[in-house]
């Protein structure tokens, strides 16, 4: 019997061609993914290199949790006389005009909790909350110049030698975040009262030391400047958990950090400030921890 060979049909070959074109089809995608979740990698890695190393802000919020515990639970009463060493800076550079950066941190929802708690619980809270701020800015390396109700002035005198000392000031402000994330509020939540959030300024500029009155020792010494107003009224614009931070500090920062900040693009009428050399808003940057 001859044997017959059956040729393919016509749709038989373009069936086969459409699976194999499909198959290649199917590559490409698999590698573009493979290529897009790299990039994403990258990008995830390239935003968060230099932040705090996370075994620091470990350490950080460790010890304030230890301190807040005693502070809220057993009454230990905080000794940390750090607005002295400010006023030891201040004193020996009275009548000279420094570069450096101001930092300001305010607690978020205090008005609020005035109405809600008794007179000595939100006295402990907001002393809580100042006193582990001065620690963390102490840290790295920053000096605090007052408590303002429930905010807390710091500022950064060596900021102007090195670029790091720069990116110390973002560093201090995500620890920041973390000790009241981490620290303070899981023990508010523990005793029934609500958590609190808080919201960070800082920026870059030129100050002037100044003394009210002739006693080196005795008369009050205060830091004056554009730059300490500029970082006062970005409070206004400022969220919870956010740090919000001005362009001179910003083109300060390494670029690893710098890449953490978004442009911060807000309507006149809640950010009117402006650059009088550039004659337009001082453009600011934002982040959320």
């Amino acid at each position: 019997m001859a044997l017959v060979v059956h040729e393919p049909h016509d749709e038989m070959i373009k069936d086969d061609a459409i699976l194999k074109e499909k198959a290649k089809v199917g590559q490409k995608v698999v590698i573009a993914n493979s290529i897009r979740i790299s990039r994403h990698k990258i990008d995830d890695q390239m935003r968060r290199p230099q932040r705090a190393i996370r075994s620091d802000i470990t350490d950080i919020v460790k010890e304030s949790q230890k301190r807040i515990k005693k502070a809220l639970v057993e009454g230990f009463e905080y000794d940390h006389l750090v607005v002295a060493k400010s006023d030891q800076f201040l004193r020996k550079h009275t009548f000279q005009k420094l570069d450096f950066a101001v930092m300001y941190v305010d607690l978020v929802g205090s008005t609020r909790m005035s109405t809600e708690l008794a007179p000595d619980f939100l006295s402990k809270i907001v002393t809580v909350f100042s006193q582990e701020v001065a620690y963390v800015i102490e840290y790295f390396h920053g000096l605090v110049l007052k408590f303002v109700g429930d905010a807390v002035i710091g500022y950064f005198p060596f900021s102007s030698q090195k670029k790091n000392n720069v990116d110390d000031i973002v560093l201090c402000g995500e620890s920041i975040v973390y000790v009241v994330r981490d620290a303070i509020n899981p023990l508010l939540l523990q005793m029934g009262h609500k958590g609190v959030e808080v919201k960070i300024t800082s920026d870059y500029g030129q100050h002037t030391i100044i003394r009210y009155g002739s006693d080196h020792e005795r008369s009050h010494v205060d830091i004056i400047s554009a730059t300490m107003n500029l970082a006062a009224k970005m409070q206004s614009v400022t969220k919870g958990d956010q740090m919000v931070v001005g362009k001179k500090l910003c083109e300060k920062l390494s670029g690893d950090l710098q890449r953490i900040f978004e442009k911060a693009m807000f309507d006149e009428n809640r950010w009117s400030y402006h650059n009088l050399a550039e004659q337009k808003p001082y453009q600011l940057y934002i982040v959320t921890f």
